[in-house]
């Protein structure tokens, strides 16, 4: 093989890679990077929740640790350990439902995943379009949309804002 052919397979590579990689379409590179800065920010709330949390699980065991050493020392006052392990649970998960309230955790990973499934519907939809002049996109749209959710999310998107009921 002479140099330019070697160049020009080369090339074709990288064109498929970019391709494949949806890294040559502005639009779905976008939409893309909106998706993984959902994952990012939700990963970096979840972080925080967990250290948090993780901080009043070793508060607590200190705490069992020492409710343990104390009734080993008071033998009037000895309690079962399964009891102690009871009572350790429950004053550990009230302190951590105390957290994930305090921080709204619930709401928080509820817009999350409003954020994440528009995101990703867009994406599909956009892809979709995408897919008839492209078997690349039209394989990535089956195996993204395997069960057909993001689909079904894009079709009651569409219904709601067209106002209609589809009955």
């Amino acid at each position: 093989h002479s140099v330019d052919e070697v160049v020009s397979h080369h090339n074709d590579f990288l064109d498929a890679c970019l391709k494949e990689c949806m890294l040559r379409d502005a639009a779905l590179l976008k939409m893309l990077a909106k998706l993984l800065t959902v994952c990012v920010l939700y990963a970096d709330y979840t972080a925080v929740v967990m250290g948090s949390v993780e901080a009043i699980l070793a508060a607590a065991e200190l705490s069992h640790q020492n409710v343990r050493r104390d009734s080993a020392h008071a033998p009037g006052k000895i309690m079962p350990q399964g009891k102690r392990r009871q009572m350790h649970i429950a004053v550990a998960s009230q302190h951590i439902r105390a957290i994930l309230a305090e921080k709204k955790y619930t709401e928080s990973v509820l817009r999350f995943e409003q954020s994440f499934t528009a995101s990703l519907t867009e994406l599909m939809a956009k892809l979709q379009l995408r897919s008839a002049s492209d078997w690349m996109l039209a394989n990535l749209v089956a195996r993204l949309d395997y069960n057909g959710f993001y689909g079904y999310a894009r079709h009651t998107h569409d219904q709601a804002t067209s106002g209609t009921t589809g009955n």
